[in-house]
């Protein structure tokens, strides 16, 4: 299968869209066309290790088989993905992270619907419907989880024969053994034996913790397993040592560390030392001796939040002597303030309608701008410039427009040219079914055009006039047209009846009715026999 290619992302696998129904959409589009916009919300209001949850979509036709398919897409990275329900024993752990990513995400819709942002909400909502339902839709790799088959659902019955949802466009995982050796001094409650993907590591959580038999204490391991990369078989072999009789032996897991130094120098204590993001997530992971400190290149890099680097840890890394388990944290960059300007609208008179504030390099929102006022009993044709798409960078004033000219303190008519007119669109019993504005000599785009209304199952053929050629030079209302019926031709009222063809086609019909009629005469005169 020759898979398209995507730059800076690798594909994960492919989907039949006749195997998916109930594709979620807002307006006319599915929300996997609309990815960008879904990407660009999902980049505001979501932390950076979650922003690629929902898989890049590309619909392609298959003109060979005749069928359409949705290849999924995630950004390249070094470590391999692998569908979820083959992860092995690393099963529970992506679990756990697919659970903490849909909990942001549900908490980001919470919180853009209580900030009074709908639109995002509602992008955000339909694009999680039915992601992650299906473990063989969630693929897993590097600490993240990605969903695809997002905004649709399996079809609930298909004859598509032996075709799967899902086929895998990725290389097979090689899945390696990791066995912990305890030997006859030592036993665990925990499995001694890790099935792991290649390329993966090894968690402080899969490390089982031994029970040594009495008289032995368990000092660690021949290599410290935690965070070591698994790209073959691996075997980590129990150590021991014998107690003095007066000593106690202390199981592995209850061990607590202290400030002070082992008393046997030959057996370096190791410390737990972590590393983690503003939001207490791992970044990495460090096993350290005694006393010792950390090095410069085990530090990792400082994180960022929202594009900015976070400044600093909240502890000196490199000047700390480690004497126990401990957590360095990133600590929350500063948000730059942003500059704001103010925007008003005005009455022709310099009255103020409304006043906001509005961010620096902003555009200014439908909601955001006032009606136009009435002035002397007539509506305001428009503001001085049409404040939608105006980039605001400084303090602006919009100004509404005379209806009328005003000259020397008396009002004059104008010649209508600098007027907004009302075009209305009525239903069959002549209620209004929507009204819009047009400035004079202009035309009804056809995104203002309502649809027609049905009646008894049956719509009506048109608007009359046309509103897509109508030029508006005065309050227009635009009626529907007649439905297709027989009585057209006879219909002699209104405008109905009229029109060149109308009268060609009844002059035919009265000629035709003629001739009917002479030859039933014909036939029943006895002559003609």
């Amino acid at each position: 299968m020759a898979v398209p290619a995507v730059k800076g992302y690798m594909p994960l696998c492919v989907t039949p869209r006749s195997n998916v129904c109930d594709e979620q959409g807002v307006g006319q589009w599915p929300m996997w066309k609309r990815f960008d916009s879904v990407k660009a919300i999902v980049d505001q209001y979501i932390d950076e290790p979650y922003r690629d949850f929902l898989a890049l979509p590309y619909h392609e036709i298959d003109k060979l088989k005749a069928e359409e398919l949705f290849y999924w897409y995630t950004p390249r990275r070094d470590t391999a993905f692998m569908r979820m329900s083959r992860t092995g024993d690393d099963l529970d752990y992506y679990k756990g992270i697919l659970a903490d990513t849909m909990e942001r995400y549900q908490s980001a819709i919470k919180k853009l619907q209580s900030e009074g942002k709908a639109e995002e909400a509602n992008f955000l909502q339909l694009s999680l419907k039915y992601a992650g339902e299906s473990e063989d839709n969630i693929y897993c790799g590097d600490g993240r989880v990605v969903a695809t088959v997002w905004g649709m659902r399996q079809r609930p019955s298909n004859n598509m024969g032996e075709s799967k949802l899902v086929t895998e466009l990725l290389p097979e995982v090689e899945i390696h053994t990791v066995r912990f050796e305890l030997g006859s001094l030592g036993s665990t409650t925990k499995t001694t034996a890790l099935k792991k993907s290649h390329g993966s590591r090894i968690y402080a959580h899969q490390v089982p913790p031994v029970s040594p038999k009495d008289g032995y204490e368990c000092i660690g391991w021949d290599r410290d397993p935690i965070g070591a990369e698994v790209t073959d078989d691996l075997l980590f072999s129990a150590q021991y040592r014998e107690l003095p009789k007066e000593e106690t032996p202390t199981p592995q897991k209850e061990e607590k560390p202290s400030d002070e130094k082992p008393k046997d120098n030959n057996v370096p204590l190791k410390h737990q030392v972590r590393f983690l993001s503003p939001d207490n997530l791992v970044i990495k992971e460090l096993s350290i001796e005694h006393g010792k400190q950390i090095m410069p290149g085990d530090v990792p890099q400082l994180p960022a939040v929202d594009g900015v680097l976070c400044p600093s840890w909240d502890g000196d890394p490199l000047n700390d002597t480690i004497n126990q388990d401990c957590d360095y944290t990133a600590l929350m960059p500063k948000k730059a303030e942003v500059p704001t300007h103010t925007i008003r609208f005005l009455a022709p008179d310099g009255h103020v309608i409304s006043q906001s504030q509005v961010e620096h390099g902003t555009t200014i929102s439908q909601a955001q701008i006032p009606p136009l006022p009435v002035l002397d009993g007539m509506i305001c044709p428009a503001w001085d410039s049409n404040p939608l798409g105006v980039v605001v960078n400084a303090d602006h004033d919009f100004v509404a427009r005379q209806p009328l000219s005003v000259v020397e303190g008396k009002i004059e008519e104008t010649d209508g040219t600098d007027r907004m007119h009302i075009a209305r669109f009525l239903n069959p019993d002549g209620s209004e079914m929507k009204r819009i504005q047009v400035e004079h000599g202009n035309r009804i785009s056809p995104d203002q055009i309502p649809a027609l209304p049905v009646v008894d199952g049956a719509s009506y053929t048109g608007w009359s006039p046309n509103p897509a050629k109508k030029v508006i030079k005065h309050d227009t209302d635009f009626t529907p047209r007649n439905r297709r019926s027989w009585r057209w031709v006879w219909t002699w009222g209104d405008r109905a009846g009229s029109g060149f063809w109308r009268w060609i086609l009844r002059i035919l019909l009265f000629l035709l009715l003629v001739l009917l009629v002479l030859y039933i005469m014909y036939l029943s005169n006895p002559c003609s026999k």
